[in-house]
């Protein structure tokens, strides 16, 4: 929409644009609806004062720079206004230029730059709500360009490193931030987990780095309690003088102690991941699996005697003590079993029940009598030769003076 003014500021001349705006669809800020000319002959100053549609203060700016223009103070006028029309806002670029001739003058060139504003309003509140985000999230965020000066950055990049915004853009790393390439971060004492990727531009041509920095404090220190946790555990377990054992509901060995390495003849590599009727197949290996799936299927403690072969062919007799261990929804993982050697005990008991037994057979005999008393002395012990030769029965002396 153009129009020509003389050196007074009366309109002289418009396009055809600039007529169609009044006359047509009333979209002419300076003279709306119901004006009964384009604006030919009337000041344009004084129209700029009169208008219904814009503010005072744009109305001002504009009848302000048109008289500067005019008065030669001014090369040229550039400004944007909104005009409030019945059915929306419209918005409008307007420039100012001098008319190069003796009468003086100018020539007004406005444009509807509307779209255009509902676009920057529409990318304003996007980045304003893009921008609340990322200054709502816990990590670091921040933007570099390729040469790696700082573009921006959120409020907790902000916090982490006592600087507003303002003062990190424009900066590098080592002006104020020389550990952002460190797996830790001395300047705040944690770890960081750092993420970085490519932005580019609408041309494909780089814009940036985003970098996203995670604080891995908590899940430092957890795997840091596990693994003291683990040390702890495979300590006590060494400890143990017993054989020691875990698998998982598929009957492998996840878990061992050297007792049972001991045991079972055979070392932990080859041992771990392995069932035992693969180490050992047999009728003992099944009846082991049998007890494991009874365990599984009724959780909770089981113990029984059984024998175990080791890998040299000797044979040790044993009590299993067997628990279930869960997950931590609940289910059951697998088993740990406790493994007690009692060949030694049931050796010793064989011979006591021998030694009982030959002891028996000799006070038995009838070749010699045999009598043994308390400290009080009554009678404990009468065997046949003692009835034999005294006369009496064992029934009729025993527990007697």
């Amino acid at each position: 929409q153009v129009a020509v003014l003389d050196s007074k500021g009366c309109v002289i001349a418009t396009n055809a644009a600039w007529r169609r705006s009044v006359e047509q669809d009333a979209s002419n800020a300076w003279y709306g609806a119901g004006c009964d000319s384009t604006g030919v002959g009337s000041n344009f100053r004084d129209a700029c004062q009169s208008s219904a549609s814009v503010s005072k203060e744009s109305a001002t700016q504009v009848a302000d720079g048109v008289g500067q223009v005019l008065g030669g103070t001014l090369g040229v006028f550039r400004c944007e206004y909104a005009g409030q029309f019945p059915n929306r806002q419209r918005w409008f670029s307007l420039s100012v230029t001098p008319v190069e001739h003796q009468g003086g003058g100018v020539v007004l060139c406005q444009t509807d730059i509307t779209e255009r504003k509902q676009f920057e309003t529409k990318l304003f509140q996007s980045e304003s709500v893009l921008r609340a985000l990322i200054d709502a999230l816990p990590d670091l965020v921040w933007l570099k360009d390729p040469q790696g000066v700082y573009i921006s950055c959120n409020t907790r990049f902000e916090a982490l490193f006592g600087a507003p915004e303002a003062d990190i853009v424009g900066k590098v790393d080592g002006e104020f931030v020389p550990c952002m390439q460190a797996p830790a971060c001395p300047a705040c004492g944690y770890p960081l987990q750092t993420l970085k990727t490519p932005l580019f531009n609408a041309d494909h041509s780089l814009k940036g780095i985003l970098g996203i920095g995670h604080d891995v404090t908590e899940v430092t220190a957890g795997h840091e309690a596990l693994r003291a946790n683990a040390l702890f555990l495979n300590t006590l377990l060494e400890a143990l003088p017993m054989a020691v054992y875990y698998k998982d509901t598929e009957g492998r060995y996840i878990g061992l102690n050297s007792a049972f390495e001991t045991l079972t003849g055979h070392p932990r590599q080859e041992l771990l991941g392995q069932t035992a009727s693969e180490m050992a197949p047999g009728d003992g290996a099944a009846f082991n699996r049998a007890k494991d799936l009874d365990l599984f299927a009724h959780p909770g403690v089981q113990v029984y005697e059984a024998k175990v072969q080791s890998s040299q062919g000797r044979v040790h007799d044993v009590v299993y003590h067997k628990a279930t261990f869960t997950k931590a929804n609940g289910q059951v993982a697998g088993l740990i079993g406790v493994v007690l050697d009692v060949t030694e005990r049931k050796q010793s008991e064989a011979a006591r029940v021998q030694a009982s037994a030959l002891q028996s057979a000799i006070f038995s005999s009838a070749n010699f009598s045999s009598i043994a008393t308390d400290a009080k002395g009554v009678i404990q012990i009468f065997n046949v030769g003692a009835e034999r030769m005294l006369g009496y029965t064992a029934a009729e002396v025993l527990n007697k003076v």
